[in-house]
C-alpha cells in the first residue's frame, strides 16, 4: 500500500524476480518430483522456505521513486514509502 500518493506503477523488481523463479520451479519440478522421493522432499522444503520468505517480506517497507519525463525533460519526481498490504500487494 502506498502511503502518500496512488500510482498505477506496481510491484518491485524483487517481487517480479521471485515470482518468476517460483513459476519456473512449479513448471519444471513436479514431473521429476513424482519419480524421486528425495527430490519431492526438497521441493516441499523449497515451497516452505518461499512461504516463510513471503511472510517475512510483509514486515518490510521500502522507498520507491517515480519520475515522469517527456522527451528527456523531467516533469515530476515522487518518492513513495511502500509496504505489503493485507492483500499481498504493494
Amino acid at each position: 500500500m502506498k502511503d502518500e500518493h496512488l500510482s498505477r506503477q506496481s510491484g518491485t523488481g524483487f517481487a517480479l524476480i521471485a515470482s518468476a523463479i517460483l513459476a519456473l520451479l512449479s513448471l519444471s519440478v513436479p514431473r521429476a518430483a513424482a519419480q524421486n522421493p528425495e527430490l519431492q522432499q526438497r521441493v516441499a522444503e523449497v515451497k516452505q522456505a518461499a512461504a516463510q520468505n513471503k511472510q517475512a517480506l510483509a514486515h518490510y517497507s521500502w522507498r520507491q521513486p517515480e519520475t515522469i519525463a517527456i522527451k528527456d525533460n523531467f516533469k515530476d519526481t515522487k518518492l513513495y514509502q511502500v509496504h505489503v498490504g493485507p492483500d499481498g500487494k504493494p
